[in-house]
């Protein structure tokens, strides 16, 4: 009855004589080997499967913790019968009469789950260094612009004080608008440090939004890096949030950036209407994958385009408009899965 309920476990179960042959396995044990029968492990010694390495380690320090405890309990990988390396649990224990008695389990879901676990983790912390340097970014910007707000208003005052036609009439408008770009400026980075979800949703032109971003990475991008941008004339509008495009648009942009070899190429962005009714079709997700590496039939060179779409955020008028952006680069590309 005692063999019969170790059959029936969902545990693997073995036992081993002095010489370190198998006597017994439950059915469990067997599957968990990749065999099919008993007899084909019975009679086999305990290390068959194990390779020098794990041999090794059980001679040198598995074998004395268990005589001297009689008992013992690891992670062990053994190579199955079909090939497939497995980590498993094993517990050990010595027997009086000089047998052995080993539990093992599958512990492949527990480590998936415990590398998931880690990996949100570090999505979790990555999310918390990014908020902190979002609020410390905020709150260099919000200082910044309150020195900027005397600086405009002492040029203003200037301005108006002194007639048109004298010459420091000039230098006074250029501090004003130099002040009025770098406030400009500012107000993105504070947009950029928002950490609450924004419902700023309205009727926005992405021609105006790319134009934003793109004044912005010209300040940071390197300078070996050219970036340029096509709006086409008959741009609908589109109901988005423009914080947030700003941000896919930044991110493309900067992901390309990263991609290119020694920081030298080329980055465009294209927006260009969809006429018609919006479906998969209409903007290219039916007969293209969402990135594709063609060559620069201008250069010669390749590149990624990339395009990326939300249907919802389209203008529902009779004509069933949309907008397409369309980003392309000379660098190595982004892999899609990421």
């Amino acid at each position: 009855r005692q063999l019969r309920a170790m059959d029936l476990t969902t545990d693997a179960i073995a036992m081993c004589d002095q010489d370190g042959r198998y006597t017994y396995a439950n059915q469990a044990f067997v599957q968990l080997h990749g065999l099919d029968r008993q007899d084909q492990i019975l009679g086999q010694p305990w290390h068959y499967n194990y390779d020098e390495r794990e041999r090794g380690r059980f001679t040198t320090h598995v074998m004395p913790v268990l005589f001297n405890t009689t008992h013992w309990r690891d992670e062990v990988t053994m190579k199955r019968a079909d090939g497939e390396y497995l980590v498993q649990e094993v517990t050990i224990n010595l027997l009086p009469t000089g047998e052995t008695i080993c539990v093992a389990r599958d512990i492949r879901d527990r480590r998936q789950a415990e590398e998931e676990r880690d990996e949100l983790q570090q999505q979790v912390y990555q999310a918390q260094k990014m908020e902190a340097v979002g609020r410390l970014a905020g709150g260099i910007a919000h200082d910044f612009n309150n020195i900027l707000s005397s600086i405009l208003g002492y040029a203003t005052l200037l301005e108006q004080d002194l007639p048109p036609n004298n010459d420091h009439h000039h230098f006074a408008e250029s501090i004003r608008l130099s002040g009025e770009r770098a406030a400009s400026l500012v107000s993105q980075i504070l947009a950029f440090s928002r950490t609450q979800e924004n419902n700023d949703e309205r009727l926005i032109n992405l021609g105006d939004t790319v134009s934003e971003v793109s004044r912005m990475l010209q300040a940071t991008l390197p300078k070996t890096i050219a970036l340029t941008h096509h709006t086409a004339s008959d741009l609908p509008l589109v109901l988005a949030s423009a914080t947030r495009l700003n941000q896919v648009v930044m991110n493309l942009c900067v992901n390309a950036a990263d991609a290119m070899v020694e920081q030298t190429g080329c980055i465009d962005i294209q927006l260009t209407p969809c006429s018609g009714p919006v479906t998969d079709a209409t903007l290219g997700k039916a007969t293209a994958p969402y990135q594709t590496l063609d060559t620069d039939p201008n250069t010669g060179r390749s590149r990624l385009v990339a395009s990326a779409w939300r249907q919802d955020m389209a203008v529902r008028a009779d004509d069933m408009t949309a907008v397409k952006i369309e980003g392309s680069d000379t660098g190595q590309g982004i892999d899609p899965d990421i």
